[in-house]
């Protein structure tokens, strides 16, 4: 996966994202749903899916506007490592 930390990025920042609405008394379904999308956004990283990646991701801004951002860190220019 040529973009893996713009990846890692994305995914940190929705860890970031779901941590915040877990402590705002957001329905704990709706959490547990949200970090079951980050682990398999893990998977797809490992299987080096980026297509896939983004396609998903994509998916979930459209199911949980609390996402928004996350393409746009997927998205940028390659963060140096």
């Amino acid at each position: 996966m040529s973009k893996l930390p713009n990846a890692l990025q994305a995914i940190h920042f929705l860890l970031v994202r779901i941590r915040y609405h877990s402590g705002t008394g957001a329905d704990q379904a709706q959490i547990t749903l949200m970090l079951d999308h980050a682990e398999y956004l893990m998977t797809l990283v490992i299987r080096g899916k980026e297509d896939d990646f983004r396609r998903y991701l994509q998916d979930r801004v459209g199911e949980f506007p609390e996402f928004a951002g996350v393409l746009q860190r997927f998205d940028e220019s390659p963060v140096a490592v």
